[in-house]
């Protein structure tokens, strides 16, 4: 059986997009892999279909652009899922089973959304309400 996708730490360009300025065509950067290795890695853009850039890492065993490398167990090294032979735990689940999966991590996914929104929502009436009793008791004449 394959390792998957999941188990294992991986880098993805949207949490170094920030980073890049934008409109550029190469960038390098290092990733410090335990203190130890320095890897560099190639990042290449591309036009999007709706203006702006996406970008890509320039995998450094096949050289395709993908947007996540994955790190290995054993291996120091960054590379993309096909060049560690990483499967996704859904290609190991038969048909009846990988409905259920899908479902269960959507509706997860759903309810952590729905939790969150309502925590937001929460500190926000929090804040208004210290602002308006601020106001009122201004208005009022009460300190």
């Amino acid at each position: 059986m394959k390792k998957l996708v999941e188990d294992l730490p991986c880098i993805d360009i949207k949490d170094i997009r920030e980073l890049l300025i934008e409109g550029g065509e190469k960038y390098k950067i290092e990733l410090t892999i335990s203190d130890k290795y320095v890897q560099e890695v190639d990042i290449t853009s591309t036009t999007g279909s709706f203006g702006g850039f996406v970008y890509w890492f320039i995998c450094p065993g096949c050289k395709r652009r993908i947007k996540k490398l994955y790190l290995f167990q054993n291996e120091n090294i960054f590379l993309c899922r096909n060049c560690n032979h990483l499967a996704y735990r859904t290609q190991n689940m038969r048909d009846f089973r990988k409905t259920g999966y899908i479902r269960k991590t959507k509706k997860e996914n759903i309810f952590k959304e729905r939790i969150k929104k309502r925590t937001d929502l929460l500190k926000e009436l929090e804040r208004f309400k210290k602002q308006f009793t601020g106001l009122f008791s201004s208005l009022s004449g009460k300190k």
